[in-house]
């Protein structure tokens, strides 16, 4: 075998194992981006669970901040015979002054209730616990919710209180 033809075959060699390099190249690459990929997403749910989880806190703490401050408020103040008076004969048989109190109590209770709304729509309270426990409670408190003219910002609340008034007036 000459010089020249020596040199041929190499050159054959070499472009064969270049092939073979590429595809490997192409291959290891197309593994690294797929594994890049699959970190990016499990990296996005992860953000997306704790901003969802940070919110059912914020949530939570505004409520029962808001909640605690009415507490105290109702057991000096004397909500229970306001409350007597709505159940026995409406929200129009209230007072100026008792519809101010009532609308607080309305208020402090939809604030409540939109937190724990809020925490079943993301996952964070079972939904057998939310039907049977704090779904019936809001039928309860719905109507006075809607007598005292409370509106939350959140249309999901608006028509969980729109359906359990819906049902409660039936």
């Amino acid at each position: 075998m000459d010089h020249q033809a020596f040199a041929q075959l190499l050159g054959n060699y070499g472009e064969f194992v270049g092939a073979i390099a590429v595809v490997a190249t192409l291959f290891y690459l197309a593994l690294q981006v797929r594994h890049s990929s699959e970190a990016t997403e499990a990296n996005t749910s992860a953000m997306e669970e704790s901003r969802r989880l940070a919110m059912a806190q914020t949530y939570q703490a505004r409520a029962s901040t808001s909640f605690s401050a009415f507490a105290s408020a109702a057991e000096t103040g004397g909500m229970a015979p306001i409350l007597v008076k709505y159940g026995a004969s409406g929200y129009e048989s209230l007072s100026p002054e008792d519809r101010v109190r009532f609308d607080q109590y309305a208020r402090e209770n939809a604030i409540w209730f939109d937190n724990l709304f809020y925490q079943y729509e993301q996952g964070y309270l079972d939904q057998s616990f939310y039907e049977s426990t704090i779904r019936g409670a809001l039928k309860a408190n719905a109507i006075m919710i809607k007598d005292a003219g409370i509106h939350i910002g959140r249309p999901e609340f608006q028509q969980e209180i729109d359906r359990a008034t819906a049902k409660s007036r039936e």
